[in-house]
């Protein structure tokens, strides 16, 4: 088709079908670089779900996002989840990462030196290793807790 090619009818379904999932619906006529950080970084996840791909990689997706967005984003991810999408995400929130992953791997001087359940990761001492933090779940409060170790 060669570059750029044009956008089809189905293109721009996929695009407009992202841009809900992602809250940006109503930012369509405006230009990325007239966006706050908080709309640029939900304008990158439109485009990334926009490519419609099984796979999705996301770097620290929660920077630039308020507190209520940040849960709206993590919201959207289970959502994907549950359409049949693997997301893999580099989180430095632990409070986000053990609370909505289904696996979470904890690197050490690059290298992954912990892979499990979230609870197992929490429980097994990768996170004082790593950290220098201990985790505990409380039941009740249905979170995590983190104190220095």
């Amino acid at each position: 088709l060669g570059y750029p090619r044009k956008c089809t009818k189905e293109d721009n379904e996929k695009i407009d079908e992202a841009m809900k999932l992602a809250g940006i619906s109503d930012l369509s006529e405006r230009l990325l670089s007239e966006l706050s950080g908080g709309q640029q970084q939900r304008a990158h996840i439109a485009m990334t779900l926009a490519q419609d791909t099984d796979v999705i990689l996301l770097d620290e997706p929660l920077t630039y996002l308020d507190i209520s967005r940040q849960f709206e984003l993590m919201e959207l991810i289970l959502k994907l989840k549950a359409l049949g999408k693997t997301v893999i995400m580099v989180m430095h929130d632990l409070n986000f990462a053990l609370s909505y992953s289904d696996m979470i791997a904890v690197m050490e001087n690059g290298k992954i030196t912990e892979f499990g359940f979230p609870k197992e990761i929490a429980q097994s001492g990768a996170l004082v290793s790593a950290l220098g933090i201990n985790a505990s779940f409380c039941e009740e409060a249905r979170q995590y807790f983190f104190t220095a170790r």
